[in-house]
Order: structure tokens, then C-alpha cells, then sequence
């Protein structure tokens, strides 16, 4: 039985690739287990010796010519994303259902149209349209569930209700007088965890501590409850945004399987 899957996920990761895909080996814990970022796709052999070394891969896809609308359900998320993008035009696309029961739309990217990732764009909502980013797909299992195609309909351009939620920005703050304003009216402002995590995020490491610094966010991090595949993605971002050279791809994955296999692994 565990042969047949085995061999099944090499199948399938083979099929992505010769439609074009940029296919991705992951943990279970959607952990990439290869360097990947702004690599070009992996090539039939490549996929044939990555599997060979870790033959239960499951299967990514990266974001590069398509995006994903990915909604999660109250049932596996504690959020009912299905409510917050009621009204938005859901064109007809591939779809599929995930492993914790939400759903992902698949769209190509248009042409000479400027679209941009938004990660919790609608409570219970996010795009994925980076071509770093990724996503699980069939026939995946996450916690002993396989992820399901829907349909086998193409992947067709997205309405124009999807690429306005894409682009939708948050409202900015038009001056630090207001927020200091509002400061003063409440008296002292505490502050609270998240708030101390982003301050935290946003101000950094030096040089001599990136690895130590990293290993701690990821723990806070995977403490906040936050999805596992966008805790990685913002680890990513984190490193190649140090003032100082960032860490090799490599060394992030290792502390990042690290501390998941800690926080529990699945």
C-alpha cells in the first residue's frame, strides 16, 4: 500500500510538471524540502531524484503563472472565510477542497494587469499570487486527508470582483499626530502580545544572531495559531529583508521543521 502512494506522488508530481507547472516536494507540515526561491521548475529528473530521496513528498505547486484564492471554513479554521467573500464573484475555475475542508480557486494571472498577494485580504481569506508562495495540492494528505480536485475545469482569468479584492489596500493612518491623539485620549496604552510580536518582527536582528532570532520567531509565531504555510512564507520574507546578508534558504528550513517537530509536528 505505502509503494503504491509513493509511487502515485511521483506520477502525479511528473504530470504537474510536463503541463508546466513549478512543482515543489513538502513536508506533510507543507514545508518545502528543497530551495526554491526564484529557482526556475524542476525538470523530470530533478523531480525523479528529489523523489527518490524523500519518497513520501507530498505535492506543491508554486504560484507563478496562476494565484489562488484560498477560503478557509469555520470547521477546520475556527473562521468562515465562505461568509466574509459572500458577494464576490467566484468565476467559474479549477478548485479544490483542502484537507481541513476549505477550498482554493485556481485563476491564471492576466496579462499587463498589476496583481498583488494579499494575505488575509477578508477574514478567513487569502490570495497566494507570489511567485515564492505555494500551495499543497491533490493528491496531497495533510493529517491522514487527501486534498481533492473539484472539477477539471481549466484555469480561466479571473472576474473583476476577484482582481479589485486583490488589489484592495488597508486604510492608512494619514498622520502619526492621530495616533498619538488617540494615545492621549485613552490614557496609557498597553500593549498587547501581537502588537509586540510585529514591533519585534519589524525591527530585526543583527548579523551575529539571525539564526537565534529567526529560531524565536518561529516559535512565537507557531504559537499565535497562524497557518504553518504562512508562517514560512513570512520567515522568508523576514530574511531576505535583514539589513545584513540573509541566511542561506536552507538553514530557514531547518529551523523551521525544527520548531515545528517541537510544536508538535502535524
Amino acid at each position: 500500500m505505502m509503494l503504491t502512494m509513493t509511487k502515485n506522488l511521483l506520477e502525479y508530481a511528473l504530470r504537474y510538471a510536463e503541463k508546466g507547472f513549478y512543482v515543489l516536494p513538502l513536508s506533510q507540515d507543507k514545508t518545502p524540502l528543497i530551495k526554491f526561491a526564484n529557482h526556475p521548475s524542476l525538470t523530470s529528473d530533478d523531480i525523479k531524484t528529489i523523489w527518490n530521496k524523500y519518497p513520501y513528498a507530498q505535492i506543491g505547486l508554486r504560484t507563478v503563472q496562476f494565484f489562488v484564492v484560498d477560503i478557509d471554513n469555520e470547521a477546520g479554521h475556527d473562521t468562515d472565510g465562505f461568509k466574509s467573500i459572500k458577494g464576490i464573484n467566484l468565476n467559474e475555475t479549477l478548485s479544490q477542497t483542502t484537507a481541513s475542508g476549505g477550498k482554493q480557486f485556481f485563476y491564471k494571472k492576466p496579462k499587463d494587469i498589476s496583481l498583488s498577494q494579499n494575505i488575509g485580504v477578508l477574514d478567513g481569506v487569502d490570495i497566494k499570487a507570489h511567485i515564492n508562495n505555494y500551495v499543497m495540492v491533490a493528491p496531497s494528505e495533510r493529517n491522514n486527508t487527501a486534498y481533492t480536485w473539484d472539477n477539471h475545469l481549466p484555469m480561466n482569468e479571473p472576474s473583476t470582483d476577484i482582481i479589485n479584492l486583490m488589489n484592495q489596500s488597508k486604510p492608512k493612518i494619514q498622520s502619526k499626530n492621530i495616533i498619538l491623539n488617540f494615545n492621549n485620549s485613552n490614557g496609557i496604552r498597553l500593549k498587547k502580545y501581537t502588537g509586540k510580536l510585529i514591533d519585534e518582527i519589524v525591527t530585526g536582528t543583527t548579523h551575529g544572531t539571525r539564526n537565534d532570532w529567526l529560531t524565536r520567531m518561529t516559535a512565537k509565531l507557531l504559537n499565535s495559531g497562524a497557518e504553518r504555510e504562512n508562517i514560512y512564507y513570512l520567515l522568508c520574507v523576514i530574511n531576505q529583508n535583514f539589513i545584513d546578508e540573509p541566511l542561506e534558504e536552507s538553514e530557514v528550513n531547518k529551523i523551521f521543521r525544527s520548531m515545528v517537530n517541537k510544536d508538535g509536528g502535524q
